[in-house]
């Protein structure tokens, strides 16, 4: 279900049921959501979970991104003078939401992409951990065919992108296997983050 097509005239009452269920903050966002964001090729985003609950359990915070049984970084490629361990912290269970990257502009970037959902980064970033295990619990919502999930990392000082892609790898076992390839951006980086069927996963408030 699209953010466009909720208040089309021909709305089910299954919708409407829906959009009554929802608390006032999370109808004022969705309302602001849908003023804010242009219409036809201009939307930068559509949010693919619209009246779907994605919930991330809680996590200790010691899996780390370069951990050799993280589920999110089979390789991993640096783009960024980046040091792992820092952006890991316990987290209790929490929301999450996906989003399709829709304008097709090759100068659009993660900050211009990520700044059109509307919070502040403390309020969409997650931890190593976080995305160890959204990678391995939704692994369906992941960008597909080799296009690239975007997450960010915040330490307080720092921001970053964590780029997860899938590849195949025809050296395990009888055929192809696919695996993932992390990147890591500075926040930045990434004039081609519109390219292809790109995701941007953030925490949901």
């Amino acid at each position: 279900m699209s953010l466009e097509s909720i208040f089309d005239i021909g709305d089910t009452l299954k919708q409407i049921k829906w959009f009554l269920g929802l608390s006032f903050q999370e109808r004022s966002t969705l309302m602001n959501n849908i003023k804010t964001r242009k219409s036809g090729d201009a939307q930068i985003l559509q949010l693919l979970t619209l009246g779907r609950d994605l919930w991330l359990d809680d996590a200790d915070g010691t899996l780390f991104l370069t951990s050799p049984d993280a589920p999110a970084s089979r390789e991993i490629v640096l783009n960024y003078n980046w040091s792992g361990g820092k952006y890991n912290v316990p987290t209790e269970a929490t929301r999450v939401e996906v989003y399709q990257i829709r304008r097709s502009d090759r100068t659009l970037t993660c900050g211009q992409a990520f700044n059109a959902v509307g919070r502040d980064v403390d309020k969409m970033s997650f931890t190593e951990h976080q995305i160890n295990k959204f990678c391995k619990k939704f692994p369906d919502w992941l960008a597909q065919k080799g296009a690239s999930t975007f997450f960010l990392l915040d330490s307080g000082n720092e921001v970053v992108v964590a780029d997860i892609s899938q590849y195949y790898d025809s050296t395990k076992g009888n055929g192809r296997t696919t695996d993932l390839k992390l990147t890591i951006n500075s926040i930045l980086h990434g004039e081609d983050c519109a390219v292809g069927s790109n995701r941007l996963v953030v925490r949901k408030r």
